[in-house]
């Protein structure tokens, strides 16, 4: 009843123009809260798959809790002086043909991919993030 199945994509139905600029948006967004160290911010933007949107809860202080570990255990802090030169045309989105977005970063594939939630928005889909 909460989720509206007009908006859920089914596999091979292509994803529009609009959907491909919404969803590059949002990942611009999640590597640049990634950047900036924003680790609360970054899996805000990540799916929650049993709520169909973003992490809250126990499932965002998971999130935040492995980002945090995994930063100090690779040593990939980032400087936040480099979010302030990330720019959104820095992110280009493609559909992948299975109602997903994958995200490249300055032309490379940047491990993540975009999934659309039960309320429209895009989301980091957080199953790769584990």
């Amino acid at each position: 009843m909460g989720s509206s199945p007009q908006r859920q994509r089914s596999e091979g139905e292509p994803v529009s123009e609009e959907d491909l600029t919404a969803a590059g948006d949002r990942a611009f967004e999640f590597v640049k809260a990634a950047a900036s160290g924003d680790a609360e911010g970054a899996c805000a933007l990540a799916l929650d798959p049993t709520t169909g949107s973003g992490l809250t809860g126990s499932g965002a202080e998971s999130c935040v809790a492995g980002y945090e570990e995994s930063a100090e255990e690779e040593g990939t802090a980032l400087d936040p002086s480099i979010a302030d030169a990330l720019d959104r045309s820095m992110v280009e989105t493609s559909d992948n043909g299975d109602g997903t977005v994958a995200v490249s970063f300055m032309g490379e594939d940047a491990g993540i991919s975009m999934v659309q939630g039960d309320d429209g928005e895009w989301y980091v889909n957080s199953a790769e993030l584990i």
